[in-house]
């Protein structure tokens, strides 16, 4: 019997060997290969968020945004309950409509680890490590897997429920807003270049780091 690989995620399917005990150890690599992949879907069915940060999409150039976050989204694995960081800018285009905003994620790690944020565009390779949290829309905004959006130019508590992105809670500029930039006491403000977010406390120019 010639070996073989299943259709999808191409597992080897071990060939009949007279050796009882080489056919053994073969089946028990391939029970193992499906054990880990079964794993990890498992431990990816539900995304678990700890730390939610304010995302971004800015205006680059005539067709292209920059996604940014004010820090890392930080989640916890359901089997280990270790802490999971995913961080990083993406630079989207016309191109990367209907692309998917995915993270590698390993499953069952035993101390925490730190991902980047991916864009998968075309195709998305089979593979139970790769989490998709969005999809890019038409107009470059973000749709993510809970249904909620981010627009371009108006930055959102990423995954919030911001009904669709257009909410007035955050506002969003290059550089500190301090003695620059007026707002009502308790808005929050994202500089982009920098990552950091500001809090109003007086109802005019004045800023505290939040």
């Amino acid at each position: 019997m010639a070996s073989n690989n299943t259709g999808r995620f191409q597992w080897p399917i071990p060939p009949w060997n007279a050796d009882w005990q080489k056919w053994q150890a073969q089946f028990n690599n391939f029970a193992a290969g499906v054990d880990a992949t079964v794993f990890a879907i498992l431990e990816h069915v539900t995304v678990l968020p700890r730390e939610l940060p304010v995302a971004t999409l800015t205006v680059t150039g005539p067709t292209s945004v920059l996604f940014s976050c004010s820090g890392p989204a930080r989640f916890i694995s359901r089997t280990m309950q270790s802490e999971i960081s995913v961080d990083g800018r993406l630079t989207i285009t016309d191109a990367d409509i209907g692309a998917l905003v995915c993270a590698d994620l390993q499953p069952g790690a035993v101390g925490p680890q730190a991902v980047l944020w991916e864009l998968h565009t075309g195709s998305t390779p089979i593979d139970p490590t790769i989490v998709p949290f969005g999809v890019v829309f038409d107009d470059l905004s973000i749709y993510w897997y809970n249904g909620n959006r981010l627009s371009v130019g108006v930055p959102t508590r990423l995954f919030a429920d911001t009904g669709g992105g257009t909410g007035p809670a955050f506002m969003a500029g290059i550089g500190n807003p301090n003695g620059v930039v007026p707002a009502a006491a308790g808005t929050s403000y994202h500089d982009t270049a920098a990552g950091i977010i500001y809090m109003n406390v007086d109802s005019a120019t004045t800023w505290i780091v939040t």
